[in-house]
């Protein structure tokens, strides 16, 4: 049969128990945070190294745009993988200015995309 002292002990040893319990509970919810902190900072510079493959990829398009046009005024609509590249260009100014306000509202976003400062990269 056990003493009064024995419930008590008993007691005190749960109580401590569930002290341990709680106390592992936030170690382990704050390593969870910090786990959760390192994937959100890895999904940063994921997105960040994807928004700078992109701008590499316009950047080559963008002087591939100008070779074309400079070959086709060169050498005229003969140009193999570059022809017709002029005339579309017109085409599509001529559809901006048609459309008067709107198309110089659409013209400058296209401009602003093209030409704002990129943000200083974080090392």
């Amino acid at each position: 049969m056990k003493k009064r002292g024995d419930y008590l002990i008993y007691g005190i040893l749960k109580k401590l128990k569930k002290i341990v319990r709680i106390k592992r509970y936030k170690r382990d919810v704050r390593s969870l945070g910090f786990f959760l902190f390192l994937l959100g900072e890895y999904k940063m510079r994921f997105l960040e190294e994807i928004k700078r493959w992109l701008g590499e990829v316009t950047e080559i398009f963008l002087l591939l745009l100008a070779l074309g046009i400079i070959l086709e005024i060169l050498f005229g609509s003969a140009v193999p993988f570059f022809a017709g590249i002029v005339p579309n260009l017109t085409a599509l100014l001529n559809n901006l200015g048609d459309n008067g306000l709107v198309g110089l509202l659409a013209l400058s976003i296209v401009l602003w995309l093209f030409y704002r400062k990129r943000a200083p990269a974080h090392s």
